[in-house]
């Protein structure tokens, strides 16, 4: 094996299939034999699923030609494509022809490796003309099915709030697909010909049920859902998206719900974030390895700098008074007013419905 230019020695980049295996079996993706040296050509894992069903994958050394041509992402990996970057996969790109520590997985179609883990290495691999190392199975796989595979058996390379979300989404449109629709009607209608008990609740893609189903708290699904809403406008503003953290994700989408991204994302705010960025100098503690946070950071507050948010008006500023308890005060925020008025009867507060209903259904 050719060594790396860099005589400092490489940091681990993901898991080795060792631990991917011990962490499957600890979660119920259970490997039931690996065969032959793990740099043999031939090598094989079994993976067990919670169904019962046993997935067998087949070791492959890809060259740099055959992940140029027979390569390609499952229509069901979970990563946010649009976040892939080639400047998010500097860590991967600098060790990608020496050393790879985890196989990517893939489900063979048609001849073509469908990537369904490990978009990142293949596109590392493709940017440096690298080979590839994949496991890859003949077997048809369901999207549950892969995504069972792809939770257990995954590279350390953590899932962003926006992978997640895009994994959320996925599921909650796939529940409200009409063929989904259908079926679950046809359900409850069989139920109840054989007056039979029928919940659909448990498996409805709420934010509570996602927690459950993933393993994680309810307010990360909400950041997750969140993360996913952010316009591309903005986050093509991020040298590397997957790292943006929780305060970031929730101020960005506060950002696109109280402006125009059309307007916020201007030829002097890209300028802004160019310069920016410009200012970074190496690291050479961290150098490649440095996760992105100070170029975030950087990013985020240009971003905020430009961005205008009205701050609210006092409540207290009380713009009609009848009398001490009787009084109206007006507050304005980011394109919402809110009103409140005291002491209304209820033709008042009808008459008021009334007004309001007009004013907001004008076309003015």
């Amino acid at each position: 094996m050719p060594q790396p230019p860099n005589k400092k020695a490489l940091k681990q980049i993901g898991r080795s299939l060792g631990s991917a295996v011990a962490g499957a079996i600890q979660h119920g993706v259970q490997p039931i034999t690996t065969v032959g040296d793990a740099a043999a050509t031939q090598a094989t894992m079994s993976i067990k699923l919670k169904s019962g069903r046993v997935i067998k994958f087949v070791r492959h050394n890809l060259t740099s030609v055959q992940v140029k041509t027979q390569t390609g992402i499952h229509e069901h990996n979970p990563r946010a494509k649009s976040d892939i970057t080639p400047q998010s996969l500097q860590k991967i790109r600098a060790s990608i022809k020496y050393i790879q520590f985890m196989d990517a997985l893939a489900v063979l179609i048609d001849g073509v490796h469908m990537i369904i883990d490990g978009q990142r290495r293949q596109m590392a691999a493709l940017l440096e003309d690298a080979g590839l190392n994949v496991q890859t199975t003949e077997d048809d796989l369901s999207r549950e099915e892969i995504i069972e595979i792809v939770r257990y058996v995954q590279s350390a390379e953590k899932y962003s709030y926006r992978d997640a979300g895009a994994r959320f989404l996925a599921d909650i449109n796939a529940w409200n697909d009409p063929e989904a629709v259908a079926a679950r009607e046809a359900k409850k209608h069989e139920a109840e010909e054989l007056d039979l008990p029928y919940n659909e609740d448990d498996s409805k893609p709420t934010q509570r049920n996602l927690a459950a189903r993933y393993g994680v708290s309810v307010a990360f699904v909400t950041r997750a859902l969140k993360a996913i809403e952010i316009p591309q406008e903005l986050i093509n503003l991020f040298v590397l998206p997957a790292t943006l953290n929780s305060t970031q994700i929730m101020a960005l989408h506060a950002i696109q719900l109280g402006s125009d991204v059309e307007s916020l994302v201007t030829p002097e705010l890209i300028e802004d974030v160019n310069q920016v960025l410009q200012t970074i100098q190496s690291d050479s503690d961290t150098g490649i390895y440095d996760d992105g946070s100070l170029a975030n950071e950087l990013v985020f507050d240009v971003i905020q700098k430009h961005t205008i948010i009205e701050k609210p008006k006092k409540a207290n500023e009380k713009f009609a008074q009848a009398n001490k308890n009787r009084w109206a005060t007006i507050e304005t925020a980011n394109r919402k007013t809110v009103l409140k008025i005291s002491r209304l009867n209820e033709d008042e507060i009808q008459k008021l419905q009334e007004f309001v209903k007009t004013l907001v259904e004008s076309q003015q």
